[in-house]
């Protein structure tokens, strides 16, 4: 049995992950996948180590320049109140 050692997440990955390792772990019945969850800064390290297989992680300003592999992206909102300096600007930075 081959097995991936672990597989990093963040808290809050969404659920068609789950989806994608169930539809895997059917088509290769003799992968074990074990799941962890924690912190980004937290999964970086048995990645680089070799302990883990892969972590998907959330990072600002881009992934390490040793780790990347970029799956994703998603725009990030400001809820504000009406009255708000930010709630008339359709874009702004952090």
């Amino acid at each position: 049995m081959q097995d991936v050692s672990h597989a990093g997440l963040t808290p809050g990955t969404h659920a068609p992950l789950f989806d994608i390792l169930a539809a895997y772990h059917l088509a290769h019945p003799g992968v074990a996948i074990t799941v962890v969850e924690d912190r980004s800064e937290r999964l970086i390290d048995p990645v680089r180590s070799g302990t883990a297989d892969l972590a998907l992680i959330g990072v600002a300003g881009g992934p390490p320049d040793d780790l990347q592999s970029p799956i994703a992206s998603e725009c990030l909102v400001a809820a504000t109140p009406p009255h708000h300096p930010l709630a008339v600007r359709r874009h702004t930075t952090l």
